[in-house]
């Protein structure tokens, strides 16, 4: 999981219009609350509200994909039993 949150922070840093998406998301996952976001960034609650939702959307479909990857990757180079 480490991994696909440091890509996120990756492919967010590298879009400067995605900061604040990654901002938002730090705070809740540090436990700040959608309202104590707002207010601290000075934005509508609804607006950090669409954020968390295209940043765990994006997290959880990377995981999807991960787990995928990893799963193809096994069942193609699965040791066979000796005879």
């Amino acid at each position: 999981m480490s991994q696909v949150l440091t890509e996120f922070c990756r492919r967010c840093e590298a879009r400067p219009e995605m900061l604040k998406q990654k901002e938002i998301y730090e705070r809740s996952l540090r436990g700040q609350k959608p309202a104590a976001i707002a207010a601290a960034l000075g934005i509508e609650r609804g607006t950090v509200d669409v954020h968390l939702k295209r940043a765990r959307d994006w997290i959880r479909e990377r995981v999807r994909q991960a787990d995928v990857d990893r799963s193809l990757f096994l069942t193609l180079h699965r040791r066979k039993p000796a005879e």
